[in-house]
């Protein structure tokens, strides 16, 4: 039993190395943790008290397996369910992660891992910035890493507002804080950018302003936050505009075709859900799929919305990614799915606020902080069922307060 929970637990720790840089990594030890953590939790002569103590959390596991079973009845049926179970099979981490979590070694071994990771990822987006822009930034590049563009910004946006409020007790995060913003920046990705922007305001003025009482620091952070404005201003007036302009390009929906095509896309998947009702009952109950592409497709080629949109719109137009991760969901998956995830993670986060366990401890509030900013980003991105929400599931078991679950 102690040698395979060391196992298990070694196996975690290369997962979490690899979480924010090598997919193949993330797939390979996932999936070996998943296999030894389920073995070491089914060993446990307390098992059953286990699933007890963790069974808000482990609702989760079973909302996915009642997922798989639906993807069989999808548009897409049987045949290919099984890319459903694969891509998702994070879920099946939880209890593995709730088993190690517990530890508060384990617990903080495993938040320096994932820092560790995502410098990694950092450095890798800078080698990339020097190779193929030259260090010379402008509104429209992407800086990306080794995931893509917006997989990478989704990535660091929750790791930097996990270690968030935790930089006023420890030195070593805030160079990887720092260094982490320099590269969201570099990503000019406007979705995280938006949730980081937001969920920082949300700490600075809600929880270290309004809860905390700390008027100093926030009045001492404030002056500093506007003196390197005003020096990059002074000093680097070029890139400050730059930076400018691709933040106000969001507002654009005249000429700015990203903008465009994602509200086509958002009409476009509302009006086939709406009409799916009617049309097609099997989408509407259990989804076209998890990667159908004609059936999204054949809908809207057939309308005159699309025959008449310009060629620069349709570019920007996928039948895969409704480019919302609520309306992604829904038609996907199906209404049964999306209202059992959703609505199930509304009553969880609902809990966990009521607990108000986060407003003391800064692993507690740091999770939850990246769980909001995954939900807001989720407005503009599909950022489910990929490479990003392993993190977001690994940070979100983080939020457990292990303590008080340990001590009743």
């Amino acid at each position: 039993m102690k040698k395979l929970e060391r196992i298990s637990e070694n196996i975690l720790y290369i997962f979490l190395i690899s979480i924010c840089c090598f997919k193949g990594l993330i797939n390979s030890f996932g999936g070996l943790f998943v296999l030894t953590s389920g073995i070491l939790i089914y060993k446990l002569p307390n098992r059953k008290e286990f699933f007890q103590k963790y069974k808000y959390e482990l609702i989760f596991t079973g909302i996915y397996l009642i997922g798989c079973i639906l993807e069989i009845f999808s548009v897409d049926g049987l045949s290919k369910s099984y890319k459903f179970l694969y891509k998702n099979f994070y879920f099946l981490m939880i209890p593995g992660l709730l088993y190690f979590y517990e530890k508060e070694k384990i617990e903080k071994r495993a938040i320096y891992l994932i820092c560790f990771s995502l410098l990694i990822g950092i450095f890798e987006s800078f080698r990339q910035f020097y190779t193929i822009y030259g260090l010379h930034y402008e509104s429209w590049i992407r800086v990306e890493s080794f995931f893509d563009i917006g997989r990478w910004g989704s990535t660091l946006k929750m790791v930097l507002l996990l270690i968030l409020p935790m930089l006023r007790k420890n030195i070593f995060l805030w160079g990887v804080f720092v260094l982490g913003c320099v590269s969201l920046i570099l990503n000019n990705s406007r979705g995280p950018w938006l949730a980081f922007i937001c969920c920082l305001i949300i700490y600075v003025f809600g929880y270290l302003l309004c809860y905390k009482k700390k008027i100093k620091i926030v009045l001492g952070s404030g002056l500093i936050f506007l003196g390197l404005i005003f020096s990059m201003k002074t000093f680097y007036p070029e890139q400050i505009n730059k930076i400018n302009i691709r933040l106000q390009s969001s507002r654009n929906l005249e000429n700015n075709y990203s903008n465009l095509g994602r509200t086509f896309m958002w009409k476009e998947n509302l009006l086939f859900l709406k009409d799916s009702l009617k049309d097609n009952k099997r989408a509407f109950f259990f989804g076209v799929g998890f990667e159908n592409r004609d059936t999204i497709g054949n809908y809207i080629t057939q309308k005159e919305s699309w025959k008449n949109a310009s060629s620069s719109l349709k570019g920007a137009v996928s039948f895969t990614d409704a480019h919302n991760i609520y309306i992604h969901t829904f038609v996907r998956k199906g209404v049964i799915y999306g209202f059992l995830f959703w609505g199930y993670m509304c009553f969880y986060m609902l809990k966990k606020l009521k607990e108000k366990e986060f407003l003391e401890d800064d692993i507690i509030l740091g999770s939850l902080l990246s769980t909001l900013g995954f939900f807001i980003c989720g407005i503009v991105y599909s950022n489910v069922f990929t490479f990003d929400t392993f993190v977001f599931f690994t940070i979100f078991i983080l939020g457990v307060n292990y303590r008080k679950i340990t001590n009743k």
